[in-house]
C-alpha cells in the first residue's frame, strides 16, 4: 500500500507504508502550489488552487508520469473521482463536474453552484456530499452530470471543511464544533 502526499512547495511524495514502523519515499513528482491528491485505481488528481488540476499515473510508484491537466473557472480545493467523472470542490465556484472519460482530454460536464465556499466532495452512488464552509453540508442528486440538483442541506455550528461518507453516514469536520455524525438513510 502506498500514501500519497502533497507538499505545496515541493510537489507529490509516494510512500510505501506497507512496513508502517519504516515507511520508504519510492518516488516523487515536482510541483508547486499542490493542496490536496485523491487516488483513484492508478491514476492521481492532484489539486493545485488556482493553477489547476493534474493527472498522473501511478501504476509505477517509482515513476509517476504525466497524462493531462485541467485548468477550471476557480480554484479547485479538492477533489474526488466516481466513474467517468471528476468532482471539484472549487470555493466560491461551487461544484464542478468534469468528464474523464477521455483520460487525455477533460471536459466540464456540469455545475453546481452553492451560496457557501465548497471545500470537499465525497460522492456515493448518484448523491455528492458537499461541505459548504459556514453553510454547512449540501447533498446533490448528480444522476445528470450537466443539471445536479440540491436535494438535501444540513446547517452546521460553525465552518464545514473536510468529509467522509460511510453506508449512510456521513463524518463532517466542523471547525471549532469539531466532527459531526450525520444519518442520512432515507434519502
Amino acid at each position: 500500500p502506498y500514501a500519497y502526499v502533497v507538499d505545496s512547495w515541493a510537489g507529490l511524495y509516494i510512500v510505501d507504508v506497507s512496513d508502517h514502523i519504516t515507511p520508504d519515499s519510492v518516488g516523487s513528482y515536482p510541483g508547486y502550489g499542490f493542496v490536496s491528491v485523491h487516488h483513484s485505481d492508478s491514476l492521481i488528481f492532484i489539486s493545485a488552487g488556482s493553477d489547476g488540476l493534474t493527472i498522473l499515473n501511478v501504476a509505477n510508484p517509482a515513476n509517476p508520469t504525466y497524462i493531462s491537466s485541467y485548468i477550471p473557472s476557480y480554484s479547485i480545493k479538492r477533489s474526488f473521482v466516481s466513474g467517468n467523472y471528476l468532482y471539484l470542490a472549487e470555493g466560491s465556484g461551487g461544484l464542478e463536474i468534469v468528464d474523464i472519460s477521455d483520460i487525455t482530454s477533460p471536459t466540464s460536464a456540469g455545475f453546481l453552484t452553492t451560496s457557501g465556499y465548497v471545500q470537499d466532495v465525497f460522492v456515493e452512488d448518484s448523491l455528492a456530499y458537499i461541505s459548504t464552509g459556514t453553510e454547512g453540508l449540501i447533498i446533490a442528486n448528480i444522476s445528470n452530470p450537466s443539471s445536479p440538483t440540491i436535494v438535501a442541506y444540513y446547517e452546521c455550528g460553525d465552518y464545514a471543511t473536510g468529509l467522509v461518507v460511510s453506508d449512510t453516514l456521513v463524518y463532517l469536520a466542523d471547525g471549532w464544533d469539531g466532527l459531526w455524525v450525520l444519518n442520512t438513510a432515507g434519502m
